[in-house]
């Protein structure tokens, strides 16, 4: 499966999406056990096939944008970590945007970068968990960008890393605030441009995994949330690999 999005509660890891073979299913796996398992199906999306992007709140999972195989959409969706069940739409991004990329508040969900079917974008959004609504504006990244940058959090600010101008890689770090609307600013570089990758987060470091550059790559980077500065390689995965 690939051009999935991804979420997490405290126990399992979720997977929404995908394109091969193209299905809206919604998948669960435990966190308990590095056992090789099979994931369980738990619901499906309302029409979002694959490129969609994920954030986590502490209760639901979200589904963000993405196609249904023929039109980019603007949709945001919700499922239950709680329980097993279908996502539900809950409102919708300000534009049409596949490929974006999600970081978490405690209060909010924000989107930001992705492809609107023509152009690569640079906007950040936001929308809240406590009600189900509408995204708003909330300002720019430094670079647009697509293709499935990656996204990492600390308690305060938002991270924008990588992804596609539309014409080469970018290996800018963005930092956004939580606690204001505001655009992005420029705080280091990663060493090894990458797209198609993902972003995990612990409480002092940002992790960016994985990607292409353009050839598939299996090196992780991490960035410090202390303070503003580059991205070192500081191992591999045991397989290279590209998100989705």
């Amino acid at each position: 499966a690939y051009y999935s999005s991804s979420t997490s509660s405290l126990t399992h890891a979720y997977v929404a999406g995908r394109n091969s073979p193209t299905d809206i299913n919604i998948e669960k796996y435990q966190f308990s056990t590095d056992a090789t398992v099979a994931s369980t199906l738990v619901g499906v999306l309302t029409t979002v096939k694959h490129s969609n992007g994920g954030v986590s709140a502490e209760n639901y999972g979200y589904s963000t944008g993405g196609t249904n195989g023929t039109v980019v959409q603007n949709i945001i969706q919700k499922y239950s970590f709680s329980s097993d069940g279908n996502a539900t739409s809950v409102g919708n991004l300000l534009a049409v945007n596949m490929y974006n990329t999600g970081n978490s508040s405690v209060d909010y969900g924000y989107v930001s970068a992705g492809w609107s079917g023509s152009v690569v974008l640079g906007g950040i959004q936001k929308f809240p968990f406590a009600a189900d609504t509408s995204s708003t504006s909330v300002g720019t990244l430094t670079v647009t960008r697509g293709l499935y940058a990656a996204g990492t959090n600390s308690t305060q600010y938002g991270y924008v890393a990588g992804g596609y101008t539309g014409s080469v890689g970018s290996n800018v770090i963005d930092k956004f605030p939580f606690a204001a609307d505001a655009s992005a600013t420029d705080v280091g570089d990663l060493t090894i441009t990458t797209y198609y990758t993902t972003g995990t987060s612990n409480p002092t470091h940002g992790y960016i995994a994985g990607g292409s550059a353009p050839a598939a790559t299996n090196v992780i980077q991490k960035h410090s949330f202390s303070a503003d500065g580059n991205a070192p390689s500081v191992g591999n995965l045991p397989l290279q690999a590209t998100n989705g």
